[in-house]
């Protein structure tokens, strides 16, 4: 397999070390193949391409500021 194009918005290669983070704004070029064995199934995916329209400075936390939901931390009392 080969590694995708990387390249900036105006279709630039990117240099080396260039880190895409979490909140960075990209698109994606490539192919989704579903695919199925006996009872097993799955999806593939194959990027041949990323471009990159706003690249996210520093460190950037994968999902973004905490959100409502789940608290692993909450205990109820017995």
């Amino acid at each position: 397999m080969t590694k995708p194009e990387l390249v900036d918005a105006k279709g630039n290669p990117l240099r080396q070390g260039i880190i895409i983070r979490g909140g960075s704004l990209i698109r994606i070029a490539g192919v989704i193949v579903t695919w199925g064995k006996g009872g097993i199934r799955g999806v593939s995916l194959w990027p041949d391409a990323v471009r990159v329209i706003k690249l996210a400075p520093g460190f950037a936390a994968a999902f973004g500021p905490p959100e409502e939901g789940f608290d692993g931390t909450y205990h109820p009392a017995p």
